[in-house]
């Protein structure tokens, strides 16, 4: 009978190859991006495996798909409509791919924020040489400080990983989920942090850190996470980092905490609406970093994908326990 694929993502053609090469059972349909034509629509309901960035369809629409693979980390976006709530369709992310180079972003900010670079560059774009007042470039070392990780999964311990290289002190919060076994390939690190808190010591951590990355996924739990009163736990020199979600920060409370000194700045990858509006008060703040939600970016992103769903595909024809399967209910 065979297994029928559905690909709403662009794959290129070694990684399609691979993908077939699993079973002669695997036929691979390639359309690149949902667009909901007529044929999309025809493939989609003969479909028994289904991967995407989104879900814009209905249980109705794909009557035979039992596995449901989410091309990014997050599933917040998925878990609207009614595809996972019969519980007979599997959902799998791809957590774990981008956590490496969204360390590397979350450290860029970490030591641009640090050293002062968004001033330099402002500097810069205004042909100035800051000459009498070099004394407010007169900063701290990074190393020696305290990173505080909210969410300590595959992203927070490759953040951790490369926070102790520069000599710093790692606290973690657990995020609640459980440590999967065997995912080292796609991005898990074994680092263990200096002290590990609970999600009821959120104000203690936030007490103790320098710098606050938040790694959570996106769910009841964790939206408002971070509001005001946690900004006031926090010391007024330290910076939050976030490359969760938007919803896990007030984002009121943080201007507020940023225009008041409650804390010395902010790197924001991710907003509670996007794209960022253009009167944000975000892009008037001078301490404060915006980028586009472009952290998980890189060039291998897709070939690392499609290798986790290759070793997925093939566990999932065995009948064996696979990678990065999520708990509609939990939202991870």
């Amino acid at each position: 009978m065979g297994i029928q694929i559905c690909s709403f993502t662009p794959l290129s053609p070694l990684e399609v190859r691979l993908i077939e090469a699993v079973s002669p059972e695997v036929s691979l349909a390639d359309f690149g991006k949902w667009t909901g034509d007529e044929r999309q629509r025809q493939a989609l309901a003969r479909s028994d495996v289904v991967l995407a960035w989104t879900a814009r369809f209905t249980r109705a629409d794909a009557p035979r798909t039992r596995w449901f693979h989410g091309v990014g980390a997050g599933v917040d976006h998925l878990l609207s409509g009614d595809l996972f709530r019969g519980g007979d369709v599997i959902l799998t992310n791809s957590s774990g791919v981008h956590a490496a180079p969204i360390s590397e972003f979350v450290m860029a900010n970490m030591l641009a924020l640090a050293r002062k670079l968004p001033r330099l560059m402002e500097l810069k774009r205004e042909h100035r040489w800051p000459s009498g007042q070099r004394g407010e470039f007169m900063v701290d070392e990074v190393a020696g400080k305290t990173v505080g990780i909210v969410g300590y999964g595959n992203i927070g311990r490759q953040v951790a990983a490369r926070a102790r290289a520069f000599g710093m002190r790692v606290l973690g919060l657990h995020s609640g989920r459980p440590r999967a076994a065997g995912t080292l390939r796609w991005g898990a690190v074994d680092i263990e942090p200096d002290a590990m808190y609970q999600p009821g010591q959120l104000h203690e951590m936030l007490t103790a850190s320098d710098f606050v990355v938040l790694s959570v996924a996106a769910t009841a739990q964790t939206a408002g996470l971070i509001g005001l009163s946690e900004f006031r736990a926090m010391k007024p020199t330290a910076y939050l980092i976030n490359v969760s979600r938007g919803s896990v920060v007030v984002e009121e409370a943080l201007i507020r905490a940023v225009r008041e000194g409650l804390i010395a700045g902010a790197a924001l990858d991710v907003f509670e609406q996007e794209p960022l509006p253009p009167d944000s008060p975000f892009y008037d703040l001078p301490n404060v970093i915006v980028s586009p939600h472009v952290a998980g970016l890189f060039s291998e992103f897709t070939a690392r994908m499609a290798d986790l769903f290759v070793e997925n595909l093939r566990r999932f024809l065995a009948g064996e326990p696979m990678y990065n399967v999520v708990d509609p209910e939990r939202g991870y």
